[in-house]
């Protein structure tokens, strides 16, 4: 079995960790078209559509005289007797299955909710939005039990932690990932959001916004090409501390895409909760 490894790393690296992490191109989601989905996927990912089976009609055969039969060789030695009728069965209905209701938004009308009881957070999304969760995928190598291997420590990872310890919803040109902080679970779910942007001019400005109550901060960067055309953006957010949010724009979104979809995007991003 092949372990997936990754060297320990410290949010303190800010913005220089994202600039080492390629030249190639921005590494930032895909639109929702392009997304794949590493575990469970669906937006809702709640609840699971089962078409009903119909009900057999039943149908009864009518009785039927049979024809008198005589013995071999012989005349009729007694009064003639018809065979017994034959009746269809009906066949039971079978039970509609339950569908479970998907949870609603009190946030925004009209809206889904995804709910991450492992990490007690929830937040809210428009139904045609596209979520992508991630699980396990790797250990620090200092982390190692002296008397495991790789591979026994990695099985026992796999099954502590469930599939969705990073969380990314796609809509449209934008898209926003949930992020948990590296010393909690972070470390075991690598890649997650944003990690690294191409070979581009970057202006960068600080942000805060008032979520589920409390302040959260952190910097907005935008991307621009070598003659000055905006190229992308994105923001993150939290302290690394905590949960934390990177939002922006899907690789190949045009500014005018993007600026179609940004107030969904914040929408999102504000519907946070934390349990």
């Amino acid at each position: 079995m092949r372990a997936i490894l990754f060297v320990k790393r410290r949010a303190a690296l800010g913005l220089v960790a994202l600039l080492f992490a390629g030249l190639a191109g921005c590494t930032t989601p895909e639109r929702p078209g392009d997304i794949s989905t590493a575990a469970t996927s669906s937006p809702a990912a709640l609840a699971t559509q089962v078409d009903t089976p119909s009900v057999a009609e039943a149908t009864a055969t009518a009785a039927t005289r049979a024809t008198p039969s005589r013995p071999t060789g012989g005349s009729p030695t007694g009064p003639l007797q018809p065979e017994p009728a034959t009746t269809a069965t009906a066949t039971p209905p079978t039970p509609s299955p339950t569908v479970p209701p998907i949870p609603t938004s009190a946030e925004v009308d009209g809206w889904l909710v995804y709910e991450n009881d492992f990490l007690g957070y929830r937040f809210s999304y428009p139904p045609e939005a596209r979520i992508r969760v991630q699980g396990f995928t790797g250990f620090p190598m200092d982390e190692l039990p002296e008397n495991l291997t790789v591979e026994e420590y990695q099985a026992q990872l796999e099954a502590e932690y469930p599939d969705n310890l990073c969380v990314t919803v796609a809509y449209q040109a934008v898209f926003i990932a949930f992020v948990p902080s590296y010393d909690t679970v972070g470390k075991y779910t690598v890649p997650c959001g944003v990690t690294g942007v191409g070979d581009f001019e970057i202006r960068t400005e600080g942000v805060s916004f008032v979520i589920d109550g409390r302040q959260v901060s952190g910097s907005l960067h935008r991307m621009f090409g070598g003659e000055g055309n905006w190229r992308g953006e994105f923001t993150l957010l939290g302290d690394g501390d905590d949960l934390g949010i990177h939002y922006g724009s899907a690789n190949d979104a045009t500014h005018e895409e993007f600026l179609d979809a940004q107030e969904t995007m914040m929408q999102i991003v504000l519907s946070l909760r934390l349990d």
